[in-house]
């Protein structure tokens, strides 16, 4: 998740299963809380969306909102000052053949759901003691994020422009770079 940056940070509430209204609420509703819930910057040595719930709670919510897509949309309108924007859908199935997807963790996150096509997203976000990790397919897709973070010209901030899954990953296993045979010299 690239944008980590420019996310708010939060306190964590547990509000998508403590929210009195849930059951209730329009599944389009509950697409936004669940996008906000994974969108949002937790701080902390063991931080992020799947140390707020346990796996098999992740998987109900997912299994009740169904496969959907989102949109966050960060848009610079003054030096250092933005406005956000969310666009939730309910998209149809996930893409087949489906993307080969990285993950950039410390071993004991490599099974966690963010995922994302972007070998060089992932390659951003390696810091020392973590790797770069791939799978063999996802088991289940649960949703699909694009992040677009504009700025204004001469901007101190950087443009942003990445893609996320949210999987229940495959066999995990460190990604190794093809290894590529060097070009004859012609004489």
């Amino acid at each position: 998740m690239l944008a980590l940056a420019a996310r708010r940070p939060r306190e964590a509430s547990g509000y998508l299963l403590d929210h009195p209204d849930w059951p209730g609420l329009p599944i389009a509703t509950k697409r936004r809380f669940v996008a906000h819930e994974w969108l949002v910057l937790y701080e902390g040595p063991d931080a992020g969306p799947m140390t707020r719930f346990t796996e098999d709670q992740w998987e109900a919510i997912f299994d009740e909102v169904g496969y959907f897509s989102v949109h966050h949309l960060l848009r610079e309108i003054a030096p250092g000052k933005f406005t956000e924007t969310l666009t939730v859908r309910p998209a149809e199935v996930p893409p087949s053949p489906f993307p080969t997807l990285y993950r950039s963790a410390p071993p004991e996150w490599r099974d966690r759901w963010s995922w994302t096509p972007m070998l060089l997203g992932a390659k951003t976000l390696h810091r020392p003691g973590t790797k770069i990790w791939t799978h063999d397919g996802p088991e289940k897709v649960f949703m699909h994020i694009t992040e677009l973070k504009t700025v204004l010209p001469g901007s101190d901030e950087e443009p942003i422009i990445f893609e996320e899954y949210v999987v229940r990953p495959g066999v995990v296993t460190p990604f190794t770079p093809p290894t590529t045979t060097p070009r004859k010299q012609k004489p």
